[in-house]
């Protein structure tokens, strides 16, 4: 009789389930946490992923957007490289996104600062529309807000993905 030693077969086999189930949790947690961010680009919500580690049998579920985890734990935004910061209020403002190494100067060169004490400074735009030499109708456009800092309210989406999938998360590892 010849003994043949299953151990490690039992071991791998074990393994696999494991990384099986994490990656349904992963699949399932990206998947609310996804549908928990509140989104106006929809970059964050489509940056979240999952990512199984075999060798240390666990699942990290996150996103690589520098700006998560202030929507996820709210916090105070301040200036770094300027007196204020820009809060853009109309919508061509927020639909604009101001190039790396520029300014909201150089992207909307007509704006003015109107100061207004104890209000914050704002920047407009004069909409004035010519018929000719004949001004026919004359708006400002009020494009931002400046203000010395800014802060955010939580939003959690990570935190309450796992928790409300919690019963569901024992149940795949309990199969």
């Amino acid at each position: 009789m010849r003994y043949e030693n299953y151990k490690a077969k039992i071991i791998l086999s074990q393994k696999e389930r494991i990384i099986k189930k994490l990656t349904v949790i992963g699949q399932l947690v990206q998947g609310a946490a996804a549908s928990l961010v509140t989104t106006l680009t929809g970059n964050l919500k489509n940056s979240i992923t999952y990512q199984v580690d075999g060798t240390r049998l666990s699942v990290r579920i996150g996103t690589n957007v520098e700006y998560a985890l202030i929507i996820e734990l709210g916090g105070v935004i301040r200036p770094r490289n300027a007196r204020a910061l820009a809060v853009p209020v109309s919508p061509e403002a927020k639909r604009t996104i101001i190039p790396e190494g520029q300014s909201i100067r150089d992207v909307f060169p007509d704006l003015v600062m109107v100061e207004a004490k104890g209000k914050p400074p704002i920047l407009i735009r004069n909409k004035t529309k010519w018929k000719g030499q004949k001004r026919e109708k004359q708006t400002v456009e009020v494009m931002y807000v400046l203000l010395t800092s800014v802060t955010i309210r939580p939003q959690p989406y990570l935190k309450p993905a796992l928790v409300m999938n919690r019963s569901k998360i024992m149940r795949i590892l309990q199969k």
